[in-house]
């Protein structure tokens, strides 16, 4: 497999890539651009196999994975099979009446492909209220994205040391800000991608973020957690990679380099092209929780009046609780 990048990737959790590291002081290494989709293939999977080694090496313990119906951790849970890694994977899913689980159910789908054991971590929406408000009293924070992230990862990882896998926590996290994930695009030139992909890197894979101390508030051993894209290797690697080898010749199919890696390591092409949420919302997180406000939106004076607080717009709901908020003198 060809290798695009030239630091070792390490078994780091992560590293805090621009405040250790001038950005701009990485570029294409003078290799040229790799503009072919192949070969970039070649070097995102050169990438994981060394990335996945050097984790697997410095733990005992068995793994587990966190596992979307995403490109970005099916990708993961092919990588590691093709590495021969015995890992748990584990899926959250908000328990919402009338939702079904696309996502939950793409996971399943990989998983019986690669022969990996497969668990769910489904939640009522009471029960995930009550996880998010102990996150959000952890973190210090309500902002939805930083606590749905924290009830994720705390619930899966429960779930998997209950079952004996207390080794790494796989991650996908990064890809996005690596191969600039979930962005509309046009055209563009090289220099452009490249200062695009250095923004993204340097706003979110520095220490500096709303909660440094992420991890470490959540878990008892946060190196446990590995965010495998997270590092200069693969920092390098992104900018060795022109746009057409990463979104394809017509610009228009996201992270079209990571689908096409799991597609080489034998991921079916249906399950692997499809648009994807983010994981707050694709989980049904962010809906159970609106769930839960409404609901207890139904126990408040008056509160069916003039509008039924579980099927009225979604203003007027925000509207009570602000209101609610002044009832209760905050």
């Amino acid at each position: 497999m060809s290798r695009l990048h030239i630091a070792d990737p390490g078994a780091a959790p992560c590293e805090y890539v621009p405040d250790v590291v001038d950005l701009a002081g990485i570029p294409g290494h003078g290799r040229g651009r790799v503009t072919e989709t192949d070969a970039a293939v070649d070097g995102v999977i050169a990438y994981l196999d060394e990335r996945i080694a050097a984790v697997s090496g410095k733990f005992a313990e068995r793994p587990s994975l966190l596992l979307s119906g995403g490109i970005d951790s099916m990708l993961l849970a092919a990588a590691l099979s093709r590495n021969g890694i015995d890992c748990l994977a584990v899926t959250f899913t908000g328990d919402v009446e009338g939702r079904t689980d696309a996502e939950a159910a793409r996971a399943r789908q990989v998983c019986d492909h690669f022969g990996i054991e497969h668990g769910l971590v489904n939640l009522s929406t009471a029960e995930l209220s009550d996880a998010a408000w102990i996150a959000g009293r952890t973190l210090g924070v309500s902002d939805p994205w930083e606590v749905l992230a924290a009830v994720v990862l705390t619930e899966c990882d429960r779930y998997a040391r209950e079952r004996g896998a207390t080794g790494p926590i796989f991650t996908g996290a990064g890809a996005d800000s690596l191969f600039l994930g979930g962005s509309a695009f046009e055209p563009v030139s090289e220099e452009e991608w490249a200062d695009a992909v250095r923004r993204r890197v340097g706003k979110n894979f520095t220490r500096e973020r709303l909660i440094p101390d992420f991890y470490e508030r959540l878990l008892t051993e946060p190196d446990r957690h590995i965010q495998v894209w997270q590092t200069r290797a693969a920092v390098e690697l992104a900018l060795t990679l022109a746009p057409a080898a990463v979104r394809g010749p017509d610009f228009g199919t996201d992270k079209r380099v990571l689908r096409e890696a799991a597609v080489r390591l034998g991921l079916p092409s249906e399950l692997v092209y499809h648009a994807k949420s983010p994981m707050q919302v694709s989980s049904g997180g962010v809906e159970s929780l609106v769930r839960a406000a409404r609901t207890w939106l139904l126990t408040r004076k008056g509160s069916s009046e003039y509008a039924d607080p579980m099927t009225e717009p979604l203003e007027y709901t925000v509207a009570r609780l602000w209101l609610e908020r002044g009832l209760a003198g905050d």
